[in-house]
Parts: structure tokens; sequence; C-alpha cells
């Protein structure tokens, strides 16, 4: 038995419009002077959290790392803030030798990367926590609402310097 051209172009136009087909990832993205932040909506799930990851890339040269000493990756919402900090772990012997380092605040200097200096990429990307309201509410959606706030903070060279973007209907 011949297939007609049209029955397979019907089969082939019916298998294109099938609902199965998995639901579409949405990215968002802000860029300034000096960083990209891109956020897309896949939740990872582990260990009983979830989490949901923003991948921020630097625009300027990828040697400009190098003299990084630490870095403030901070996201707010409606429903919260958190940041991370990242610093170099020649940056609290810098403190120590400055007379600047306070051992009950250790905390609030960071996740040491060992690589920061001798990065091979001019990425970041970072985990933070999922955070939902009392009502099921996401950070996707108070991004949907209003918008997410990210704020870039670097420490190079003895300067400080800072980038804001808004990620979302009012960014």
């Amino acid at each position: 038995m011949k297939a007609s051209p049209l029955i397979i172009f019907l089969m082939l136009g019916l298998l294109g419009c099938s609902s199965d087909q998995p639901n579409k990832q949405t990215t968002l993205e802000a860029s300034g002077d000096y960083w990209t932040a891109i956020v897309n909506d896949t939740v990872v799930e582990e260990n009983g959290k979830s989490y949901f990851h923003i991948r921020f890339i630097y625009m300027g040269e990828k040697s400009d790392l190098k003299d990084i000493d630490r870095i403030t990756f901070a996201q707010g919402t409606t429903l919260g803030t958190q940041l991370v900090n990242v610093y170099d772990p020649s940056y609290k012997e810098q403190l120590i030798l400055n007379g600047d380092y306070e051992e009950a605040n250790e905390e609030r200097y960071g996740i040491k990367v060992e690589n920061i200096k001798d990065r091979s990429s001019n990425e970041f990307t970072i985990e933070y926590y999922m955070l939902e309201s009392d009502n099921g509410s996401t950070v996707f959606d108070a991004m949907e609402e209003d918008r997410m706030n990210i704020q870039i903070q670097w420490e190079s060279s003895g300067n400080n310097y800072k980038e804001e973007l808004n990620i979302g209907v009012n960014g």
C-alpha cells in the first residue's frame, strides 16, 4: 500500500501540534556597564530544598578578574533578599595584615573561591534558595509581579565598585 503525500503531510502536522511537548523554559536577562545577569526558571531540588541559579557574566576583560579580592552577588524581590559573598583566601590575609579582620564577623566575609584570581571564565553561577511565601508564590512570581533587584559589589585593587540591575516587569 502506498501512502499518499497528503496523508504523510497531515500526520507530520499533527505530530508537530502534540500537547505533550515540555514547557518552554523562561529566561530573563539584564545588563549594566560591567555585568550581565541571567535568570532562568529552572528549579533544582536538593536534599528537600529548592534552589535556582543566576549566572553573572563580567563584560570586561577576563584578566580584570585577577585583581578582584571580593565580590558580593545579591538578589532581592518582594519575598526577601539573599546575598552571596565570594572572596579569594588572600582577602582574609590582607584584612589580618591591615588589622581589619574580626573573627566574630567571619561569616560576612563569604565563601572562599580558591581560583578566583586564575579563573578560566568570566562567569559566576550563584545558587540561591527558592523563597516562597505563605500563599505559595515564588521568586519567579515576584519577578512577574514587580521585579528582581540584583546588586553586584566588588573590591579590586583597593577600589570599590557597584552595579545594580533590575529584571522583571518593572525592571
